[in-house]
């Protein structure tokens, strides 16, 4: 009897250990959005399964994991340990790293994610100088934070002559319910609720004011990374298949976000531009010494208006030797 007992402890260690081994063989990859859709060219590397196949080729599984609370929902993740990598915009990757968490900056995905401020169709506001003294509502610590006060201040307005609100996943009901007077937030969602549904108007956007313009960024804990450095080269490589697919398909790639992000087909020509001369310079990008000035100078923005405290080098966050593996 005791023998069978020790055995069946034996078994039960030998199943746990397997179930241990077989959690470690995964990445869980973070990113904000109310749908567990990925944007632009890695939204067709999700679709596509090219990420997936390829992580299946070397024994691991893929998890999507999408936050409504945007970047910083993703950074407490990143933080507690609830996924290990992420691909979103740079003002909260910037703002992880300040705070001396641990992670690496590894690609750029999209090198132009725009951003816009709507209002109510038929609202008196009309323009950004209309705004005084109005309530603004927009997911602070992202880059949508950086591009309001920059254009406010365009404009010649401050901070004091606005009332900032935090707003995410109830965006759309709090500017058409009247709680808000305008909303900022990113080009799918100001397109969707102003070229699909007619129900807003774009006074301000990154289109009209590129600088502003934010970026979408892959980064990782290093933690992660320093044990499964294979699992970032095959995101990577997952991630080129769907730049190369868009490239040669992009009448497929719109109607592919078009389908999983509930929109119209033109709404997503015109949020991603797929064509080929563009393909290349927005798209999967390497951190050049150009990104990094740019990350450099979207850093300085967060250090002068006290978003962070802590400085760091974007040179020393960046780590390009997986990207120069893959492309």
């Amino acid at each position: 009897m005791k023998k069978i007992i020790f055995l069946i402890v034996i078994f039960n260690l030998f199943i746990s250990c397997q179930k241990e081994k077989i959690e470690i063989k995964k990445v869980r990859i973070g990113f904000p959005g109310s749908v567990n859709v990925l944007d632009g060219v890695a939204g067709i590397a999700q679709q596509k399964k090219f990420i997936e196949n390829e992580l299946k080729n070397i024994g691991y599984e893929v998890e999507y994991i999408n936050f409504s609370g945007n970047g910083p929902a993703v950074n407490e993740a990143l933080i507690g340990g609830k996924i290990d990598v992420a691909i979103y915009a740079e003002v909260p990757g910037i703002i992880l790293k300040s705070k001396g968490i641990d992670n690496s900056l590894y690609a750029i995905a999209d090198n132009h994610i725009n951003a816009g401020i709507i209002v109510k169709k038929g609202s008196t506001i009309k323009s950004v100088s209309d705004l005084k003294g109005k309530k603004i509502a927009f997911p602070k610590g992202t880059y949508i934070h950086r591009f309001v006060i920059e254009i406010l201040k365009r404009n010649g307005l401050s901070e004091n002559d606005v009332e900032f609100l935090q707003i995410s996943s109830d965006a759309e009901s709090a500017l058409l319910g009247g709680s808000v007077d305008a909303v900022a937030f990113t080009e799918t969602f100001t397109e969707r609720l102003t070229r699909d549904k007619g129900l807003t108007e774009i006074i301000a956007d990154t289109e009209k004011n590129p600088d502003l313009a934010g970026k979408s960024i892959f980064v990782g804990n290093n933690n992660y990374t320093k044990k499964n450095p294979e699992a970032i080269e095959a995101v990577l490589k997952g991630l080129k298949k769907g730049v190369d697919f868009t490239f040669e398909n992009e009448d497929e790639a719109y109607r592919i976000l078009a389908e999983s992000h509930n929109m119209n087909v033109n709404t997503v020509r015109k949020i991603y531009d797929f064509n080929k001369d563009n393909i290349n310079k927005r798209y999967m990008i390497n951190i050049t010494p150009e990104i990094i000035f740019q990350l450099e100078q979207c850093k300085e923005f967060l250090l002068e208006n006290n978003l962070i405290t802590k400085d760091f080098s974007i040179e020393e966050w960046s780590d390009k030797s997986f990207y120069d593996k893959v492309f």
